[in-house]
């Protein structure tokens, strides 16, 4: 009987000594909680807060992350490359007059960043920064040995009168077909949204000369569509499924309808060394 009650309970001894490892490269990109825990849960694609149209059939779940600081939410992509990885836009968004947010990364930190996600491809930063609607953006390139491309991208988005939160963004793809081109323009097409349901941060409304909270649900100023035309059309010639097409045009049209032009944030372009490269 001694017996039978130790046989029962080894499976129990067992699973105390088991560990769970974090996912490697979410730990490097999205950082782990600088304030007590926080875990990943999946929400409904329809409530992600930026979204990359180009690459809106590729989308494979969406997580969600709250922090004390911020809000995270990872837009992961299906990875047909040949490095390992999770294909993601990352939006963390803050409140306002978080420090944080108010410097983009160094030298050292974008080295390390470029390291965790793509351990085994060189990338290289170029030399001149990219802008969207939002405001200028860092971009480093790099190919793998079994001939995928892959992008980074970086991006500080501080506050503004449209929406008193900032934001950062960061970009990790990769891609067997995708050229050159159409991967340095994905960001060129970014759509941001507010939405106060998902962002239910309890603070006083910023006192800086911003506008209250309860600003435009959509964060949207005139894009280049010519450069998301083009992206979109390259991302579908790249997915070799034919059925692929059908959700991406009604994604497409999804997007278009709901987008109002609105006045973009006031002249981001020119906010100095935000967004630093390696020599």
């Amino acid at each position: 009987m001694k017996f039978l009650s130790n046989l029962l309970l080894l499976p129990l001894m067992l699973a105390s000594g088991c560990t769970v490892a974090d996912d490697p490269f979410l730990t490097a990109s999205t950082g782990k909680p600088k304030y007590g825990q926080a875990s990943a849960h999946e929400i409904p694609q329809a409530m992600a807060l930026a979204s990359i149209p180009a690459l809106a059939a590729k989308v494979a779940s969406t997580r969600e992350t709250e922090k004390d600081d911020a809000l995270v939410q990872r837009v992961l992509y299906r990875n047909g490359s040949d490095i390992a990885g999770e294909n993601a836009l990352t939006l963390e968004t803050g409140k306002p007059g978080n420090i944080r947010f108010r410097h983009g990364p160094t030298v050292a930190q974008l080295a390390r960043e470029l390291r965790a996600a793509f351990p085994d491809v060189v990338m290289q930063p170029l030399p001149a920064n990219r802008a969207n609607a939002y405001g200028p953006y860092g971009l480093a390139m790099g190919r793998s040995s079994g001939g995928s491309r892959c992008v980074f991208a970086w991006q500080l988005i501080p506050a503004n009168a449209q929406d008193p939160k900032p934001h950062i963004l960061r970009l990790r793809y990769c891609d067997p077909q995708m050229n050159e081109t159409v991967l340095s323009s994905l960001m060129d097409g970014l759509i941001l949204r507010q939405s106060a349901a998902a962002v239910s941060y309890s603070y006083a409304p910023p006192v800086n000369g911003y506008a209250s909270a309860q600003s435009s649900p959509m964060i949207q100023a005139p894009m280049n569509q010519a450069a998301i035309n083009q992206a979109q059309v390259a991302a579908q010639d790249a997915d070799a499924a034919p059925e692929q097409l059908k959700p991406k045009l009604a994604i497409k049209h999804r997007v278009i309808a709901a987008a109002k032009p609105a006045t973009p944030p006031a002249k981001q372009v020119a906010t100095g060394p935000i967004i630093p490269l390696p020599d």
